[in-house]
């Protein structure tokens, strides 16, 4: 995981690629298990993508026609 640019953060950080790439099961098998690892010990992250999943889920809705 790359987040290193961030000089105030003790750990490293998903980034939006690889959020995006993980909620649209683009990733490979070992990148794959390296971002569940990592979600498992990074609540920051956990949000994130939670956070994400959730703006997506809303926008799919948003796009439906009751008519």
């Amino acid at each position: 995981m790359t987040g290193g640019n961030n000089i105030f953060s003790k750990t490293d950080h998903l980034t939006t690629e690889q959020i995006l790439n993980y909620l649209g099961k683009s990733l490979s098998r070992q990148e794959l298990h390296e971002v569940e690892n990592h979600l498992a010990d990074c609540e920051l992250c956990s949000d994130a993508v939670e956070d994400r999943k959730s703006t997506r889920l809303n926008s799919s809705h948003a796009n439906i026609s009751y008519a």
